[in-house]
């Protein structure tokens, strides 16, 4: 649901982007005056518009910019949203240039590429301090219990609870060998219990932490999560996990591993499968030009149609 509300904010931004950047080089005629013969009514652009708005979404999506939305640093956020934008604003601009036929100012596209590129920078800067002040409230807080009481969990525990993770609650840890708290961390009760933890104490996450757990265990504490349709992370450490399509999360340094789905939904095949035609159609749009000019060069050059020598 945030990926989709984030995507939607982020097309609603981008066609406001592109009519301020109309605004500043028509109307306020900004870097230079636009002659009357190229002056181009802004109704006459908004297919174009909507089409920017589109393409950059969809650059976005490819970039990877909605499967954490928030959650990774800001500078790697702002590199790959800087990136796609100047990626979609280049198609869209050798598109338009070809095909569109109106004498367009060059300065609107630099104009529309910054605007933009701000807009999306200043929407996650506000979507940050937002989420921050929600979570500062407990709204949107993980819930989350580790499993195991070792080294390795009490470092999870610690990083959880002192560290940058805010979108985590810790509420404490199972294990079977601890049956007594650990310091400020709280036990819960032996591996067993999880289940009836995880109903009691409303747990949205296992965070699995126990190396020396064997792998039946695992498979079972696996299993329970699924039950409970909980979510579950492992950290891993020397032994080896025999799960495939793994997803590596971060935890100030420490890698959480979870399980992806095994195949795309419907949806996602969908938006595949769209974002390959509109890609594949753009470039060869793109590339007719040349195709024609080399058939015209062959033609002048030898007579006959410009095709394979018989």
């Amino acid at each position: 649901m945030l990926r989709f509300a984030v995507a939607l904010t982020d097309f609603l931004l981008l066609n406001g982007a592109f009519a301020l950047a109309y605004y500043g080089r028509y109307i306020l005629e900004l870097g230079r005056e636009v002659p009357e013969a190229s002056f181009v009514p802004y109704g006459d652009l908004l297919p174009l518009q909507l089409a920017f708005a589109g393409l950059l979404t969809a650059s976005h999506a490819i970039a990877g910019a909605y499967a954490r939305p928030f959650r990774d640093s800001f500078l790697d956020e702002a590199g790959r949203l800087v990136a796609s934008t100047s990626v979609g604003s280049m198609l869209l601009l050798a598109s338009a240039f070809l095909y569109y036929g109106y004498p367009y100012s060059r300065l609107l596209f630099v104009f529309a590429w910054a605007t933009a590129a701000a807009a999306s920078l200043v929407f996650r800067l506000g979507g940050r301090a937002v989420l921050g002040l929600l979570r500062r409230r407990g709204i949107g807080v993980r819930q989350t219990v580790v499993i195991g009481a070792g080294p390795l969990a009490q470092l999870v525990m610690h990083t959880l609870t002192t560290g940058s993770a805010g979108d985590y609650r810790l509420l404490g840890f199972l294990d079977d060998q601890v049956t007594d708290d650990i310091g400020r961390f709280r036990w819960l009760g032996p591996l067993s219990a999880a289940e009836k933890v995880a109903r009691e104490l409303k747990v949205d996450e296992f965070i699995i932490a126990q190396p020396n757990v064997s792998h039946e265990r695992l498979m079972e504490l696996v299993r329970g999560c699924r039950r409970a349709g909980l979510d579950f992370r492992v950290v891993p450490d020397l032994y080896e996990i025999s799960l495939r399509r793994v997803n590596v999360d971060d935890l100030d340094g420490i890698p959480l591993v979870s399980l992806s789905p095994r195949n795309l939904s419907p949806t996602s095949l969908l938006l595949k499968r769209a974002i390959d035609i509109v890609v594949a159609g753009l470039v060869r749009l793109s590339l007719s030009p040349l195709w024609l000019l080399i058939a015209l060069l062959i033609r002048l050059d030898s007579p006959g149609p410009a095709g394979i020598p018989q």
